[in-house]
């Protein structure tokens, strides 16, 4: 019994001891058992723990939905807990923590009350009971909210270790938008807890891209050394010590290098090194900058910054900016609390706004002041004010000096007594523009080219500007003089006004020479009297062709709209004639509504245009116009010189729908429709054009044109056009274009070399692209083209031209012709682009091509030529082989008139091509080749042409290189056959001025004497010389070279030729000889006669006295084959009579007397 009482009491605390570890157990091992420990948690401590759901074990792992933990105003709430933990290293000494994830974190902190910082925050960490390790902290999404601010963290990943020696993180990651933080060290337990870190960061920010960098922290948590550097993409260094214990404070000092903005190639602001320095604490601080910096058109400068602050404002002392243009120093204040502004004064020195602006030299100084205010409120405006104490100095050799101040809240303006001096010229400011006016405005500048550069003539006047915005008050007289800028300008004008804003007021405008670009007005003249809310319009235009527009309107302003009726409408002038408004029409115009009701304009040969207009800014628009009876031939002035146009246009148009989705349709026609060419010499060509008309439509997606012609004989031609309305950008287009026109003969009116022409034309060809890019594709063909051309005596037969286009693709052009045995063939592409400068490469080449067959010239040529357009400019090269030609040309006109060498062909030469009328300027290298079958037979002259040329030209001139040789050739002349030993022309130059080298020779026999004639010097001056072997004067040689005899043994019939021979060579020349000649043959008389000015009149004189008182002589013209027989008798001292027989008879009675 005893025994069993001895042992009920350790059965008993053995019991208990299992039941505590049984239910110890169920409490760590089994979820019912951690939800139950949970629960009475929430019971004994409520409002410190809630938690809507437990899962797991407290053993772990365990999963705590809607945890919320609060404590004398700290609030922590984490939607979702997950913590898998290993209790069994407690065994070993060690608390093991695993990985801990929390999802959601909300921390919330007390609003911070502002208090002095408390030195030596930092004691010493007591030391943990178990050394503590953390394998894995992972935050995903974290905020803190204190005070109504919020700083947000999307990540955090946290590992590493805790003991007695302090605090190791062996893995650190914080993300926060664009900033990714990695961060590992070690932080020792005992003061000042000794520290060591390493950072590595990475900022994605906009037009930045991606920074990345990396520092150390050592030290301490009294004294922190901090020295970090940015890596990517630009070089900076930041360097300095952190107390955090003294509020804290920091002493920071950093440098760059190659910064620039933005970060690519094109860089707009560069700054090849500098340093900075930041030290204080955040509620008193200093900075200070310094370093260089280039701005893209501006000078380089340096910059240099001295500042200092506190957490609600900066002070610079100092900031400068000094350049090549000037120095610039700027000191102020911004403040940002309790609202934003700032204020400063700006002082520059020998500012020269030629570093900036070639066309701006000058030496300034300035001195001003800038302030400005934040609106309180999100309603309200900044405020700004200023003042320009003195600007001065001299502006593109100018004196300069100006002055004022200014004050702007919101569309408030004020300016204070601004002044503007520059030279001679004068400008004063002063007033207020808002919601009411009243502001004062004088100018006197005479020489307003020392205001700006391209500026010219002069301007005076004064004006002043008062009332509201809704009835403003004007009065102003202003005139100017020889106005001009860039390539516009204003001879003189005159602008006088005087409005009150109510009812009574003079606004008049006078204008002459106004030009802008091509445009030109010779007069412009308007007026309006009254008020704005009534007043009458007056507006004339004339410009130098005569034409004039006439505008006469009444009415008046309505809030933003005027309303009124255009009583007068003219317009007159070529092509279009006279046009008139027909009654008074009224009108409407404002910010939300054009209208015009049913109008009639009268125009020339009745025509008549009409239609009304009701186009609101915002809703349905409907307008339509007509047009009726307009005679065609309005728009010959546009065609070449020759056609006209007959028939009558008329059409009609017709939009309406809402603004941003437009509908509409309209259709013109051609009635009666005639081309009328005036070069056929037989008289007008006519052709006619069938039921021609162009119809428009319109949608909200698409305007399409379509065009449909009736041609001659049985022809047509038919067209579309289609384009995307609304398009970004480059408009899509496609379309469609067809041409038959079975029979082309009627087009020979048109080539005026042409005559039987004949062949067929068709066209098939699709449009697409855009119309920065349009592209073609089709076929073009000619076929059975023959023609007659009479001027050059040869037929064109079998002739067929194909133009085949792919889109994507350059066009490719072929054809061929047939003339006599030989045949032309062209071969080529084009690239169709914007306008029409299209690229093109030709090659054209031939065999024996038939170019002339006529009585004075048979020629065959053998073309091999390219003909290419690049860039707007055209070039020809290649040659031309002539195999066989034969030339039998007449003898030169009676009469014959040489181009002098001053004389100017318009429109040829280098100037035509520099004044842009053609179409491209034009290269040319091209070698023409003679062969062995050139025969010349002409004047006498016979033999065979051989050599090359080659012609080069560029911008209009002509220049020519080569040879050509005259080969077995005779000249027939004063009926002897000379031959021709040599002969050349010798292009080194200008086309028409070759060099001559000739030498002809009469064969003699029966004699010793080889005489010979030479001709050299250039084809504008040439040099004819008589000679002989041996050596004998000109005219012994003269002599024998025309009558193979010696001078004292020719006749008197061989004297007359030989005197037309001396004339031919040269009158100068000739004269000596026929002295020499009229010697030996008996005569008085034997010389030149020439009328003054026209050496075609010029005549060979000969005769004799018979005795003192009786001459008889005979007169041969050179260049005319009839002569005249001079009979002259004197009748007494003073009177003679004179009478002149020949292909015109005359008598005339001669008195003479002198005068002393």
């Amino acid at each position: 019994m005893r025994r069993r009482r001895r042992l009920r009491r350790p059965l008993v605390l053995l019991g208990l001891t299992a039941l505590a570890l049984l239910l110890g157990s169920m409490l760590l091992t089994t979820q019912s058992g951690g939800r139950w420990l949970v629960a009475r948690v929430q019971t004994a401590w409520p409002g410190l723990l809630h938690c809507t759901r437990f899962e797991g074990r407290l053993i772990g792992p365990l999963t705590l939905h809607e945890l919320a933990l609060a404590s004398g105003g700290v609030q922590l709430r984490v939607e979702r807990l997950h913590w898998d933990w290993h209790p069994a290293a407690l065994l070993a000494g060690r608390f093991d923590l695993g990985a801990l994830r929390l999802e959601g974190v909300q921390l919330t902190l007390p609003a911070d009350e502002g208090g002095p910082p408390t030195p030596g925050l930092f004691p010493s960490l007591p030391p943990p009971p178990l050394p503590v390790r953390l394998r894995s902290l992972e935050v995903a999404g974290f905020a803190l909210h204190q005070g109504g601010a919020v700083w947000s963290l999307e990540s955090i990943v946290l590992a590493g270790a805790l003991d007695t020696a302090g605090l190791r993180l062996e893995q650190g990651r914080i993300a926060a938008g664009p900033l990714v933080l990695e961060l590992g060290g070690h932080l020792a337990a005992a003061a000042p807890h000794a520290l060591e870190a390493q950072l590595h960061w990475q900022v994605t920010l906009p037009q930045l891209g991606q920074l990345t960098g990396e520092g150390e922290l050592t030290g301490d948590l009294a004294a922190l050394r901090l020295a970090t550097r940015l890596l990517a993409p630009l070089p900076l260094r930041l360097a300095g010590t952190l107390h955090p214990a003294e509020g804290p404070r920091f002493d920071l000092s950093g440098e760059w290098s190659d910064l620039r903005w933005p970060l690519d190639d094109a860089a707009r602001a560069q700054s090849s090194a500098g340093r900075f320095q930041l030290s204080g604490r955040a509620d008193d601080y200093r900075l200070a900058l310094a370093g260089p910096l280039e701005l893209e058109g501006i000078p380089a400068l340096e910059l240099e910054l001295s500042a200092s602050g506190d957490s609600s404002s900066l002070q610079a002392q100092q900031l400068s900016a000094r350049s090549e243009a000037g120095s610039l120093v700027v000191s102020g204040r911004l403040s940002w609390s309790p609202r934003l502004e700032f204020s400063c004064e700006i002082n520059g020195q020998q500012l020269d706004p030629a570093r900036f602006h070639p066309d701006w030299p000058g030496e300034l100084d300035l001195a001003g002041k800038l302030i400005g205010v934040a609106p309180e409120t999100p309603q309200g405006v900044w405020q700004y004010s200023g003042e320009l104490e003195y600007l001065r100095g001299s502006l593109r050799g100018f004196p300069l000096a100006a002055a004022g101040g200014f004050r702007l809240a919101g569309e408030v303006l004020s300016l204070e007594d601004v002044r503007l001096h520059s030279g001679s010229n004068q400008l004063e400011l002063a007033g207020q523009l808002g919601d009411t006016f009243d502001l004062a405005l004088a100018v006197q500048a005479p020489d307003l080219s020392s205001l700006l550069p391209g500026l010219r003539g002069s301007l005076a006047g004064a004006g002043h500007l008062s009332g509201t915005r809704t009835a403003p008050r004007l009065q102003g007289d202003f005139s100017g003089q020889q106005l001009s800028w860039q390539d516009q300008g204003l001879a003189r004008f005159m602008l006088r006004a005087t409005w009150d804003g109510e009812d009574e007021g003079q606004l008049l405008l006078n204008g002459e020479g106004l030009h802008a670009g091509k445009f030109r007005l010779e007069r412009v003249e308007a007026e309006a009297r009254g008020g704005l809310s009534r007043h009458d319009l007056d507006l004339r235009l004339r410009d130098e062709a005569g034409r004039q527009l006439l505008l006469v309107a009444s009415g008046g302003w309505r809030e933003e709209t005027w309303q009124g009726e255009l009583r007068e409408l003219l317009l007159a002038g070529e092509p279009f004639g006279r046009w008139q408004l027909a009654g008074i029409v009224p009108l409407t115009l404002g910010t939300e509504l054009l209208a015009m009701p049913a109008f009639t304009l009268n125009g020339p040969d009745g025509a008549t245009l009409s239609g009304e207009l009701y186009w609101p800014w915002a809703g349905e628009v409907a307008a339509q116009a007509r047009l009726q009876g307009l005679p065609a031939h309005r728009f010959a002035a546009w065609l070449p010189e020759g056609l006209d146009l007959g028939g009558e246009l008329s059409g009609r148009l017709e939009v309406r729908g809402a603004s941003e989705a437009l509908r509409g349709e309209g259709r013109a026609e051609w009635e009666e429709g005639v081309l009328v060419a005036s070069l056929d010499k037989e008289g007008p060509l006519r052709i006619a054009f069938s039921e021609t008309a162009l119809d428009f439509s319109l949608t909200p997606v698409a305007v399409v044109l379509r065009l449909a012609c009736g041609l001659p004989l049985d022809g047509i031609l038919q067209a579309e056009l289609a384009a995307e309305t609304g398009a970004n950008g480059s408009t899509p287009l496609r379309g469609q274009l067809t041409a038959r026109l079975p029979d082309i003969s009627s087009l020979a009116g048109f080539l005026s070399l042409a005559a039987g022409l004949a062949g067929q034309f068709s066209l098939d060809a699709e449009l697409g692209g855009t119309t920065s890019m349009p592209q073609w594709s089709g076929d073009a063909r000619l076929s059975g083209l023959a023609a007659r051309l009479p001027e050059l005596g040869i037929s064109l037969r079998e002739g067929w031209l194909h133009l085949a286009a792919t889109a994507g693709e350059a066009p490719r052009i072929e054809g061929s012709v047939q003339s006599g045995d030989g045949e032309l063939q062209l071969q080529g592409e084009f690239s169709p682009g914007p306008g029409f400068a299209w690229p093109l490469a030709l090659r054209l080449s031939g065999d024996r091509l038939l170019v002339a067959d006529l009585p004075e010239a048979r020629v065959r040529v053998s073309p091999d030529l390219r003909l290419e357009r690049r860039n707007n400019v055209w070039e020809l090269d290649g040659t031309v082989q002539v195999p066989q030609a034969s030339f039998a040309l007449e003898d030169l006109p009676q009469e014959v008139v040489r181009r002098s060498d001053d004389e100017v062909l318009a429109g040829v030469g280098p100037e035509s091509a520099a004044n842009g009328k053609g179409s491209g300027s034009f290269r040319m290298r091209l070698q023409l080749a003679l062969g062995e079958d050139v025969q010349l037979h002409g004047f006498g002259l016979t033999g065979r042409l051989t050599g090359k040329i080659m012609a080069n030209s560029d911008e209009g001139l002509t220049t020519l290189d080569g040879q050509l040789n005259l080969v077995d050739g005779r000249y027939d002349a004063y009926g002897q056959r000379l031959v021709i030993e040599q002969g050349r022309l010798i292009f080194t130059g200008p086309a028409l001025d070759p060099g001559l080298d000739l030498r002809a020779t009469r064969p003699l026999h029966d004699s010793a004497v080889k005489p010979y004639l030479l001709v050299g010097g250039r084809g504008r001056a040439p040099r004819v010389t008589v000679s002989s072997e041996p050596h004998l004067p000109e005219a012994e040689a003269l002599a024998y070279l025309l009558t193979g005899r010696a001078l004292n043994r020719a006749g008197q019939q061989e004297g007359s030729a030989m005197a037309e021979a001396a004339l031919a060579l040269g009158v100068s020349r000739a004269e000596p000889w026929l002295r020499q000649l009229g010697a030996k043959f008996g005569f008085n008389t034997l010389e030149v006669q020439s009328t003054t000015g026209a050496w075609g009149k010029s005549a060979v004189a000969v005769g004799t006295y018979l005795n003192p008182d009786l001459y008889v002589g005979y007169a041969a013209g050179v260049f005319d084959p009839g002569g005249a027989m001079l009979l002259r008798l004197r009748l007494g001292e003073r009177l003679e009579l004179e009478t002149r027989a020949g292909t015109q008879s005359s008598a005339d009675l001669f008195y003479r007397f002198e005068r002393k």
